[in-house]
């Protein structure tokens, strides 16, 4: 089982200090809820309702910053002498298999708990095929029993589960199966033994359709537990941290003694970058935090000129803007996007009718507001000679990039259950 102790993370950096602060507000107010509860304090209404949120989802589109704030949340609750554990599926490095969230958790547990380590260790060794059995059987009797038993016979403390990345964890059904064994288990606390038991949940992904309809959208007859939202949009906020982050970073690079040979041939504005440049910068993320990573690790990267290095990231980036797909050799000079494109390529890959995709999108692109609403979608499906629902359709794969409301989401939801 300790193979899958390094499961949890592909990039440990966490979010730099003073950015990301209403996020990280937002989940601090949900784990102090927690606090509350157990210390027995606030009212019955207060209770009722903390019980609702044991589940925190934190979404945003690709690169907008949530494996950084899940690192950050999970150094922060552990500094605060907090049982919180973490796994984390990268595709990339090919963490995806289901079997990680269980056995990750219970190795997490079992360490950090001296308690926990005798009841997991009891379960192996009674049943060593244990380790080979479905997750959902495993996160059962290696992650959930033993801290029923533990919880048996004394006082156990919250434990806090980060699942970061879940959108990329095995195929569609895996996503949907761990968020349905998620909900169950907090439902059965919530109904049976929420003292007994209490544990929480915080789960990063993008918004893929699937994963918002099975959160937040209740199935009957059986409710699903109420989700406490976090979601990183593209707004006046992310663009201050992006501006902060350019500019931190930037002043490491350039008092970087590495690069101090260099940097001593700026013949431009003093501090480098110039103001403007770090605004262009800024504008080009569209709050994306994974492209202004990028670029300050292409930048700084030793061995060449972070001056050069920048001026042609400008200058490439600009003649790309204006004369994309020309196939011209100026276009291609320097490329420190091609993880970025590899990134957006799997996406958009992964719409079901490319033409009808890239048609709706094409036109979307004449509304001035950078959210897909309903009414939008109904006129494109007009204006293309769609059916009803098409276009939802068109972009039910690219939540990841494209950002559409929960009330279009669930309406079209709704009138699916409604045809069957």
């Amino acid at each position: 089982m300790a193979k899958y102790a390094g499961s949890g993370h592909q990039d440990p950096s966490t979010c730099l200090e003073g950015t990301r602060t209403t996020a990280l507000d937002d989940i601090d107010e949900w784990k102090c809820d927690s606090e509350m509860l157990d210390a027995g304090e606030g009212s019955e209404e207060y209770r009722d309702r903390d019980r609702e949120m044991d589940i925190l989802w934190l979404t945003g589109t690709a690169g907008s910053g949530k494996t950084a704030i899940a690192q950050t949340v999970y150094e922060r609750f552990r500094a605060e002498g907090l049982l919180v554990v973490q796994t984390s599926f990268f595709r990339s490095m090919g963490c995806t298999h289901p079997k990680y969230l269980p056995l990750s958790i219970a190795y997490q547990l079992a360490v950090a708990n001296s308690s926990l380590k005798i009841s997991i260790e009891a379960v192996v060794q009674a049943d060593p095929a244990v380790v080979d059995a479905s997750f959902d059987v495993q996160l059962q009797r290696l992650v959930v029993g033993p801290l029923l038993d533990i919880a048996s016979r004394g006082r156990v403390p919250r434990v806090y589960v980060i699942v970061d990345g879940l959108d990329e964890c095995g195929v569609e059904d895996d996503q949907i199966r761990i968020i349905r064994l998620i909900q169950g288990i907090v439902m059965d606390s919530d109904r049976h033994q929420h003292r007994r038991l209490p544990i929480r949940f915080l789960i990063a992904s993008r918004p893929e359709s699937w994963i918002q309809t099975t959160l937040l959208l209740s199935s009957a007859p059986i409710p699903a537990p109420a989700v406490f939202t976090v979601m990183l949009n593209q707004n006046n906020e992310a663009n201050r941290d992006i501006q902060l982050f350019y500019e931190t970073e930037f002043a490491k690079i350039r008092n970087d003694p590495r690069h101090v040979y260099s940097m001593t041939s700026i013949s431009g504005p003093w501090p480098w970058p110039s103001e403007a440049d770090i605004i262009q910068l800024v504008l080009w993320a569209s709050g994306q935090f994974v492209y202004a990573k990028t670029i300050v690790r292409f930048v700084g990267a030793l061995g060449y000129s972070p001056i050069c290095r920048l001026d042609g990231v400008l200058r490439s980036h600009s003649h790309s803007h204006s004369d994309y797909g020309s196939g011209s050799t100026k276009s291609k000079l320097i490329s420190p996007l091609n993880t970025l494109d590899a990134l957006y390529t799997h996406i958009l890959s992964s719409a079901v009718d490319w033409d009808v995709t890239r048609s709706v999108l094409g036109a979307l692109g004449a509304f001035s507001s950078s959210l897909v609403k309903r009414e939008a979608v109904s006129v494109v499906e007009v204006l293309l000679g769609l059916n009803v629902g098409d276009g939802y359709v068109a972009l039910r794969n690219l939540h990841p990039v494209v950002y559409v409301p929960d009330d279009l989401l669930f309406e079209r939801e709704r009138e699916g259950e409604g045809e069957g």
